[in-house]
């Protein structure tokens, strides 16, 4: 039993009904008002009779497969009603064997509609403790929430309370949530008897994220679907994705910033400049800017599905069902309008994500049977916009959507973790390559040397993990003339600490699109031997220390378009040749070292 699930009289949840009273129409209007005073009608979500009784919690392992790989163990916990459906059970089924693909472990639960909360935490914590543990969760259908309560500002003479369901419950499985306690957020209870209002903040052991759409009403009738319909439609698409290698991994591997928030103070907008050191390219809009100004039309063309974007990062007001876009607001029917090719989104805005009230815009976007969404990230209530940075740079190292969330939770860049909401898989991640040195040399085109079976190439994220060999990977691809490209290239962490060498060998070149980088900590070297080439057209290196050899007419060449970041240089004889520098840096450095080649 999980011993930080407590009433207010401090017993531990048992396995009884209780009646849950979600939050009154006047207990929203303040916030509502406050934000959207000339749209009052958006003000009235729900109302306090809008959900049925909790009852008694019926629970069923149905498939239970050990981890194939080293990605930890993830569990699908899916409506028993829609699993009863035996092609949603079937596409399920599918999933699970790309994720044991992929090297997790996967257990598929099926609970009933309704059920408590606090049995479903139970069950997560007691599979967390066991030897192969869990790393997230998978919530199919309306599996089992909470609401958490408290008064805003409550000292201020425009305090209001508000109400909002909160994955965190089940994320922080050891954590003392309590309601009525003294003390806590909200101990008089305004209007919902059963509402959390009491956290001790501890940190998540585990992701959580959901996939539902049976409220998704105006989704439901626009395509003429029955729920089930939906999500197997969005099964089938991940599935796609998984299997084509496409999720991250265009040629283009672009993302656009969206700041549509009061005035031109934030622009570029805020998690910017964390983006581009996840992306090749970043473009952004901002509110005002006649630069950068754009209206309607303009974010409409955005979202075709012929559009280079595959992450929006959007920063507005907003609500439950839309938000702000050029003086005006984008609701659900103009994105159920576009078929859009955007396979994620990041709503820091208020409200979008809160998926206990019906046709809510993060659902809505991440669901849509006619785009290729896979993700949504954003609040379930009114809340200022986080940083991103922890978030970002989970991504960056490789780590998954719900890992990276995960980590944000926990970071101090997260405003409000309780309102956090991540919409689909939260397994999936950039495509990759990782270097295994299971060859008999250490050559990059030797297939055995990586996890895939296949030389990386342009859509992948290489990542080369140190150990205790000192792995040396010898890059014999590409040329001068036209260098090898990747994504992006990360040196990780491993089982074990050692030195990492990259070693571009002669005439042979390396083209990243993203970064070349090693985690804090880590002794990465590339050593760059006579006329090769190491060209980052798009992007920055960091962390990483770079050896260039010397000659007199044919030295290697360094090309980077951004910054270079707590690395050292080593420079051979004949810094110089025909006039030219060896080097060309065309960012600031922030190396001191390194400013001299800097344009």
């Amino acid at each position: 039993m999980n011993p930080g699930s407590k009433t207010n009289n401090g017993n531990t949840a048992s396995f009884e009904p209780f009646g849950i009273l979600l939050v009154c129409v006047f207990a929203v209007l303040p916030i509502c008002y406050s934000v959207f005073a000339d749209d009052p009608e958006w003000c009235a979500p729900w109302d306090c009779t809008s959900y049925p009784t909790r009852t008694t919690t019926s629970w069923t392992i149905e498939d239970n497969v050990e981890a194939t790989g080293d990605e930890g163990r993830v569990i699908v916990v899916v409506e028993s009603v829609l699993y009863d459906v035996q092609s949603v059970a079937t596409n399920v089924d599918t999933y699970a064997e790309d994720l044991q693909n992929e090297g997790y472990g996967v257990i598929i639960a099926v609970i009933n509609k309704y059920g408590l909360a606090e049995d479903l935490r139970d069950e997560l914590y007691d599979i967390y403790q066991e030897e192969d543990s869990l790393v997230g969760a998978v919530f199919v259908g309306a599996v089992p929430w909470i609401t958490y309560e408290y008064l805003v500002d409550p000292e201020m003479t425009f305090a209001f309370y508000t109400e909002f369901p909160t994955d965190a419950f089940f994320m922080d499985l050891d954590g003392t949530w309590e309601k009525g306690a003294e003390d806590c957020d909200c101990d008089d209870n305004v209007c919902a008897d059963e509402a959390y209002d009491c956290w001790d903040g501890s940190a998540a052991e585990i992701w959580v994220s959901r996939i539902r759409v049976d409220n998704l009403t105006a989704l439901l009738a626009e395509d003429n679907m029955e729920e089930s319909e939906v999500i197997i439609a969005y099964l089938q698409r991940n599935h796609a994705h998984r299997t084509q290698d496409v999720v991250f991994g265009s040629a283009e591997d672009n993302v656009i910033a969206i700041d549509d928030y009061t005035d031109t103070s934030f622009c570029p907008p805020r998690g910017v400049e964390d983006l581009e050191d996840v992306f090749a390219t970043v473009d952004y809009w901002c509110y005002g800017d006649a630069t950068y100004g754009h209206d309607y039309q303009d974010y409409e063309d955005m979202l075709e599905d012929d559009n280079p974007y595959y992450w929006v990062h959007f920063h507005a007001h907003g609500n439950y069902h839309g938000h702000d876009l050029a003086d005006g607001h984008v609701g659900i029917l103009y994105y159920l309008d576009r078929d859009t090719g955007v396979r994620g989104f990041t709503f820091a805005a208020c409200s979008t994500c809160n998926f206990i009230v019906d046709d809510n815009l993060g659902g809505t976007v991440c669901f849509n049977p006619e785009a290729d969404t896979l993700w949504v990230l954003g609040h379930s209530k009114t809340v200022a916009g986080s940083d991103n940075d922890q978030f970002l740079e989970g991504v960056a190292a490789g780590k998954s959507i719900g890992e990276s969330f995960k980590e944000f939770f926990n970071s101090d860049s997260c405003r409000d973790p309780r309102s956090m909401v991540l919409f689909g898989d939260g397994t999936l991640k950039p495509p990759r390559a990782t270097w295994t040195g299971g060859g008999l040399d250490d050559l990059w085109d030797t297939v055995a040397n990586w996890d895939t079976g296949v030389e990386p190439g342009g859509n992948d994220h290489v990542f080369i993990p140190d150990d205790d060999s000192d792995p040396t990977v010898d890059v014999n691809v590409g040329s001068y003339e036209t260098p090898h490209p990747v994504a992006s290239v990360c040196i990780v962490e491993g089982d074990s600490s050692g030195d990492v060498t990259i070693n571009i060998q002669q005439d042979k070149g390396l083209k990243p699109r993203g970064p070349l980088m090693a985690e804090s900590g880590i002794s990465a070297e590339v050593a760059m031997e006579v006329n090769s080439k190491l060209e980052l057209d798009r992007s920055f290196i960091k962390n990483v220390d770079i050896t260039m050899a010397g000659h007199a007419t044919t030295p290697p060449y360094l090309y980077v378009e951004e910054s270079i970041e707590d690395s050292t240089l080593t420079v051979g004889a004949y810094s110089y040749y025909s006039g030219h520098h060896m080097l060309d840096i065309q960012q600031p450095c922030r190396n001191e070292e390194w400013r001299w080649f800097c344009v």
